[in-house]
């Protein structure tokens, strides 16, 4: 069998907290971790000095989670500003990519400053972090994520059908997809 012909591997990416939780992950073998502070928050943004450390000590990629506080994913025009500033920051310093993810007050995606984030992030890989889990409806939240240029989706929510409990976002991967691509994975 060629190397063309093997199945693809899934990845394996570890949410993890500080430096010590990215070394631990990457000597598992992880592929890729999402950086983080506070997971007893639910992960919020990890000082720069951390980030700094950790792209001198990283040999796999790694995704900074953009996030001021804990709570909800309705933020104010201030904590928006600072997410801005965050994932600005992130560009210059090199990071992979960026975790993301701004509700509106309706339970939908926030689509001007989730579009705005991504733009803001130029060429590094963009995520929606479990703020989608928050949406009142994961195919719209899809949809919505997809013309803001979000590229990758986490989602947590169990599903009626499909393979690991998983959601259907979990496996997008990409911006090209839709429900309709793969009817397993699709809820009912």
């Amino acid at each position: 069998m060629t190397e063309t012909e093997r199945p693809r591997l899934p990845l394996i990416e570890i949410c993890v907290e500080g430096i010590d939780g990215l070394l631990a992950a990457q000597a598992a073998g992880a592929d890729r971790v999402e950086l983080c502070a506070s997971l007893v928050e639910g992960g919020i943004t990890p000082s720069f000095g951390t980030v700094r450390t950790a792209l001198e000590l990283a040999t796999i990629p790694f995704h900074v989670i953009v996030r001021p506080r804990g709570g909800d994913f309705l933020y104010s025009e201030a904590e928006y500003r600072s997410m801005l500033a965050d994932v600005r920051a992130l560009a210059e310093l090199g990071v992979a990519g960026v975790v993301i993810g701004c509700l509106a007050a309706d339970g939908t995606i926030d689509e001007q400053r989730m579009s705005e984030l991504a733009q803001a992030a130029g060429s590094l890989n963009v995520t929606c972090h479990r703020a989608f889990d928050m949406t009142r409806d994961p195919t719209e939240a899809l949809e919505s994520l997809i013309r803001c240029k979000v590229g990758r989706c986490a989602d947590q929510r169990p599903a009626r059908h499909g393979a690991g409990g998983r959601g259907p976002a979990r496996r997008s991967g990409q911006a090209g997809w839709r429900p309709h691509h793969h009817p397993r994975l699709r809820r009912a």
